[in-house]
């Protein structure tokens, strides 16, 4: 599809499946096969070149509609030095995993 379908695509999308697609665009274009990894404030700040009005809260609230069906969320834990699944545990570091 080109950049005029795509965009025609988006415009009648609700605000919260905008901002799903642009995640989910995300994800597939920048993960490998170890994910995606990328802090809070990171990834809300990336959505804020598409949607200049995005905060922390709208981007954890995407994130808990994306879970589990399309990504995992995982954070690292000193303590025991291994990555937590979410929503075991509160995040400010997230490496999101796309679901097979």
């Amino acid at each position: 599809m080109n950049d005029k379908g795509r965009y025609h695509m988006l415009v009648g999308l609700r605000r919260h499946q905008q901002v799903e697609h642009a995640i989910l665009t995300l994800l597939l274009r920048y993960s490998d096969h170890l994910g995606y990894s990328n802090t809070l404030p990171g990834l809300a700040s990336i959505l804020r070149q598409t949607f200049s009005d995005t905060d922390n809260r709208e981007t954890v609230d995407t994130l808990k509609r994306l879970r589990p069906q399309y990504l995992t969320l995982w954070k690292w834990n000193d303590e025991h030095r291994r990555f937590i699944e979410y929503p075991a545990k509160s995040y400010s570091v997230i490496t999101i995993l796309t679901s097979s």
